[in-house]
């Protein structure tokens, strides 16, 4: 893997603001932003300072080590677990749904950054770190993980939706046996070329889902089978350690059910006399955390003294009972999940799609309440992957970055153009313009009253050389037909429906095409580039 010199490092910033305002905080939100790389060191300290003074490292190495055995996590894993038992030792995060078949590309480009910051930050000498990942398996947005994508034999994008219903189900609480493994690599291996490493990653799928217990231990399989040497440590939120570790901060919104919603919306107010737009809403009666009863992940709000959900009310003392019983019967929603993280956890860096990065301006209130101190954010580190032929078809045609996105008819039409197979209209155009005005001025003179009509005319004169132009333009573009099929397979690797590829192709494109040490060259190649920034890649 090797940056591709024709298109230059982007600053992810210059794309999503929250990313900017993060590196850069304006002046009216420093207040509200997290920590980010520009204050790493002091984050750290504050973070291991935190860690040392309020988390139980012998409970969450016990329990942790629990889970991953039961995981089967691989021995790398397993031996990084002792070392959070040593003081000081702190970890950088990622996190994610879990996707089916390991999800979009984004998904190991997140943990393949933490990774790559541990390993950087540990041979700095910034102390111990360590590579995790928070399998974010209480969440009931089943569409969010039901579809996988790749490009069939034919370069033709190809998507696969597991069909299932669902009714805010934790996806902890699905079977791995529900998983439609036998249609899924079916499909996967008819639309496919062949090539050495589909046996290998058919098998692999299999061997994950065949030793899961709920759906995502099939996820968690993966990840570890693709970065089974670097001592990734994958955390469960439904795990009993997890949930107990949590019960102070669910003890607290209970007694305060009402004060995150305002911190929340106060922050927001904040961020958009800023000028951002806020990335969430928080009705004023919504708690922040969910209820999970009969395998639903029901909302609760706070209304009139109790709280209710869509089964009923519960009182605030019955609601109390429960959490000191069945702590895990209490799942934080999208604004006190990172607080809860932070809080159990000795995490002294998050990496942060810039949707999660706009929630953390909204955070501050919520972490200042329960005491916990913020770490650093890093800004997740995007890349597009080029292939020869692809890299190829680029450089025939002069394609920038931005092209990607654009109509292929209207690439089509401006390389047709470069080449000089069109007519040039714009001296036409230069002289229909000229003579308009005069004969505006002469109709004024005249009678104003057929300047309109006139206009009218004119602009049909106009639109006749655009047709024109078009007309021959198309019957051009009819020989370029290769050009059009090689423009459109580019976009359709490059990016898919105009959508980035990172979020829409799937990791199981990345295994089929390199096989498993493609894995280690992209922890390799993040460690060189700055978190945020977005790298364009040739591949083999």
């Amino acid at each position: 893997m090797e940056l591709y010199s024709n298109w230059p490092l982007r600053r992810a910033e210059s794309v999503y603001p929250y990313y900017k305002a993060l590196l850069e905080p304006p002046e009216a939100l420093r207040e509200l932003a997290p920590p980010s790389m520009s204050r790493l060191d002091d984050a750290i300290a504050a973070r291991r300072r935190y860690a040392d003074a309020s988390i139980d490292r012998a409970a969450l190495a016990d329990g942790l080590s629990e889970s991953m055995r039961r995981r089967r996590a691989p021995a790398s894993a397993l031996e990084a677990v002792d070392r959070l038992r040593e003081p000081g030792v702190m970890l950088v995060i990622a996190g994610q749904q879990p996707g089916a078949m390991g999800g979009p590309l984004l998904t190991v480009y997140k943990a393949a950054q933490a990774i790559a910051l541990a390993r950087r930050w540990t041979n700095e000498g910034r102390g111990v770190f360590l590579p995790a990942f928070w399998t974010a398996s209480e969440d009931h947005d089943f569409e969010e993980i039901a579809s996988i994508h790749w490009l069939s034999k034919d370069r033709a994008p190809v998507t696969y939706t597991w069909p299932r219903e669902h009714d805010r189900q934790p996806l902890y609480t699905i079977p791995a046996a529900d998983f439609p493994l036998g249609d899924l690599t079916g499909s996967l291996d008819q639309s496919t070329h062949p090539s050495e490493w589909k046996a290998p990653l058919l098998e692999t799928i299999r061997e994950c889902a065949s030793s899961a217990a709920p759906y995502p231990d099939a996820f968690d399989a993966l990840l570890w089978t693709l970065f089974a040497d670097e001592g990734l440590l994958i955390f469960r939120p439904e795990d009993g350690f997890m949930r107990r570790a949590a019960v102070p901060i669910m003890r607290r919104e209970l007694r305060e059910p009402s004060a995150a919603s305002r911190e929340v919306e106060a922050a927001a107010e904040r961020v958009r006399e800023a000028g951002l737009e806020p990335q969430l809403h928080k009705a004023e009666d919504r708690t922040s955390f969910f209820l999970i009863r009969d395998s639903r992940r029901l909302a609760v709000y706070f209304r009139e003294g109790r709280f209710e959900t869509g089964d009923g009310a519960v009182e605030a003392e019955t609601m109390m009972n429960l959490l000191e019983q069945t702590p895990g019967a209490f799942s934080p929603s999208a604004i006190l999940r990172p607080v809860v993280q932070d809080a159990i956890l000795p995490v002294a860096a998050s990496v942060l799609g810039p949707g999660e990065t706009a929630y953390h301006f909204l955070l501050d209130g919520l972490y200042r309440r329960h005491g916990v101190e913020r770490p650093a954010l890093a800004p997740r580190t995007g890349l597009t992957l080029i292939e020869s032929r692809d890299r190829r078809a680029i450089e025939k045609y002069n394609l920038a970055f931005d092209d990607l996105g654009r109509d292929p008819a209207a690439l089509l039409k401006r390389i047709v153009g470069e080449r000089g197979a069109a007519p040039d209209a714009e001296p036409l155009r230069a002289a229909l313009r000229q003579w308009a005005e005069s004969l505006r001025a002469a109709a004024n003179e005249a009678d104003p009253t057929i300047v309109k009509p006139l206009e009218k005319n004119i602009g049909k004169i106009e639109k006749e050389i655009e047709n024109s132009e078009n007309l021959l333009l198309r019957r051009q573009a009819d020989k370029e037909s290769q050009a059009r099929e090689q423009i459109e397979a580019v976009q359709a690797a490059l990016a898919p429906e105009h959508s980035p590829q990172e979020r829409c192709h799937g990791v199981v494109t990345l295994f089929l095409k390199y096989g498993p040490a493609m894995f280690g060259e992209l922890v390799s190649l993040l460690e060189t580039l700055p978190a945020g920034a977005h790298a364009c890649v040739l591949v083999p």
